[in-house]
């Protein structure tokens, strides 16, 4: 994991949607954990995004990515909850139609851990950081899809 190209990437994400990227980053005794914040608005809502990155010479790392957007001016959005991996998931799988299964597909392709889509706010959870613009584009395209199709 190239720690410049997330740089890069999220410095360019943040510029595209005419924001500061915030940065902070914390020294602990065997690691050094780097926080990115890129918070704005677009025609559907108010989104955050949240990064998270373990820089650690031991390997010891727990990078994750926490999405939040708020949808704002629409009617109310069906609830849908949505967990990859574990018990549950194996339980669940049968029980979700088409379009669930499509948006649990993508879900896995970008690492998620968790979707939740509750009140008319939509909070994703990936199990590492969004390393390139690629990947901030298809997070992106996940959430217009549920946002239009719910």
């Amino acid at each position: 994991m190239n720690w410049n190209n997330i740089e890069k990437s999220w410095n360019e994400f943040a510029e595209f949607h005419n924001v500061e990227l915030i940065y902070v980053e914390r020294n602990l005794f065997h690691a050094i954990e780097c926080k990115y914040q890129v918070d704005f608005k677009t025609e559907y809502g108010k989104s955050h995004f949240l990064g998270i990155l373990w820089k650690s010479t031991e390997g010891h790392n727990r990078n994750r990515t926490i999405i939040s957007t708020e949808f704002i001016n629409v009617q109310p959005l069906e609830a849908l909850e949505l967990k990859n991996g574990g018990i549950l998931n194996l339980f669940s799988k049968n029980k979700l139609n088409d379009f669930e299964k499509n948006i649990s597909w993508n879900l896995k392709k970008l690492k998620g851990k968790s979707l939740l889509l509750k009140d008319n706010v939509l909070e994703i959870e990936l199990n590492g950081i969004l390393s390139s613009i690629s990947d901030f584009e298809k997070v992106t395209e996940l959430i217009k899809e549920i946002k239009t199709s719910r």
